[in-house]
């Protein structure tokens, strides 16, 4: 029917909106605009979520005691705002191109049937699905010169907290929100299941970057933990291009690419190897268009 085949739509409309299914890469607190939230609605609500919930915490369980205001914390407070006020025209342009790929390849085939599945089986594949995708385009962002360029714009911060997690180039959002849209769409996982799943990596993303002491303990194997991500923006030698996923562990491991310590440290230098990446906002966004070399 024509209102069934409209639902996948609405699916791939939820992940572009979501923003979160990037992983760690993706900027903190995107909106679920899919629902009818204005870009300033979520912008205060994140706001007050990041100011009441999760900097509260970063100051009473701080995993590095923080001295007064980093000096970059001004740049990823723009990128906060930029995120959210941007949100529905980057939506647009992502969208577009997902839908404009899927249907006019006619890639619908598998429409009807993930959505009989039970949600909690739903989640699981989405996640699958997501992070398996995510992990290729992330380890293409470290690999690939030009697009690394890109990425380490993200990478470029010397400290990590919850607020550092908004700091990602709009090229890499783009490129993120479409590559892992795409094959969710393409299978036609229900509109409700990827707003619920966007809604969890919200919370896994902010946890990722934020300056909390959290202890997974066992769980830390099979699920991606702060600790995890926090090596991956590690400027130490022995972390460089490891630790791509965002949620299952194992991907790293089956690819090579994973790095965790056995005796439970943390990474003490945070940044890009060369220090290039320019201070500021515009500076930043513009970064990828000069001649320079993977650094």
């Amino acid at each position: 029917a024509r209102g069934e085949r409209k639902r996948p739509f609405a699916a791939l409309l939820a992940a572009a909106v979501a923003g979160t299914l990037g992983g760690p890469g993706a900027p903190v607190g995107a909106a679920t605009a899919g629902v009818g939230w204005l870009t300033l609605d979520w912008l205060a609500i994140d706001g007050l979520l990041l100011a009441l919930v999760v900097a509260p915490l970063e100051r009473k369980r701080p995993r590095v005691a923080a001295r007064g205001r980093r000096a970059e914390w001004k740049t990823d407070l723009r990128y906060f705002v930029m995120n959210h006020l941007t949100l529905h025209a980057v939506t647009a342009l992502s969208t577009t191109a997902a839908g404009l790929t899927v249907f006019g390849l006619g890639l619908t085939h598998l429409h009807g049937v993930v959505d009989r599945w039970p949600i909690v089986l739903q989640l699981l594949a989405i996640a699958l699905v997501a992070d398996g995708v995510q992990y290729a385009l992330h380890r293409a962002m470290h690999e690939v010169p030009w697009l690394w360029r890109v990425h380490a714009v993200h990478h470029s911060s010397r400290h990590m907290d919850a607020l550092a997690g908004s700091r990602v180039h709009v090229v890499e959002t783009l490129l993120t929100r479409v590559g892992v849209a795409l094959p969710l769409f393409v299978l036609g996982f229900p509109f409700e299941t990827v707003l619920l799943y966007g809604g969890l990596m919200v919370i896994q993303s902010t946890l990722l970057h934020a300056n909390i002491d959290l202890r997974y303990g066992g769980l830390e194997r099979w699920l991606v933990s702060a600790r995890y991500h926090h090596w991956h923006h590690s400027s130490e030698d022995a972390a460089i291009d490891t630790n791509y996923a965002a949620v299952f562990p194992f991907i790293d491991r089956l690819f090579g690419t994973h790095h965790l310590p056995a005796d439970a440290a943390w990474p003490t230098r945070y940044g890009v190897v060369k220090e290039d990446v320019p201070e500021g906002l515009w500076a930043q966004q513009l970064f990828p268009l000069r001649s320079g070399s993977r650094g």
